[in-house]
């Protein structure tokens, strides 16, 4: 089994008897992506990934205008 990489981004994190939790797991690039709110959901997902993650709704993060990774392909202008 090869190894895969994924981002988890935590929203909503609730301490206590139960813990509650909430976000999103995406692919590097943000290309594909899926949301949890339970430990247990966000298992299920990396355990199979290819059958929960969908195409990204939104551009990732690094195509939406003055995010970094933008300015960091822009070229400089000479005079």
């Amino acid at each position: 089994m090869a190894p895969e990489t994924y981002i988890v981004r935590v929203y909503r994190r609730s301490s206590g008897p139960s813990i509650v939790l909430a976000g999103r797991i995406e692919t590097p690039g943000g290309g594909l992506c899926a949301s949890f709110t339970s430990l247990a959901e966000l298992g299920t997902i990396l355990l199979e990934p290819h059958g929960h993650l969908r195409e990204a709704e939104v551009p990732p993060i690094a195509d939406l205008p003055g995010s970094s990774a933008m300015r960091l392909r822009r070229k400089k202008k000479t005079r």
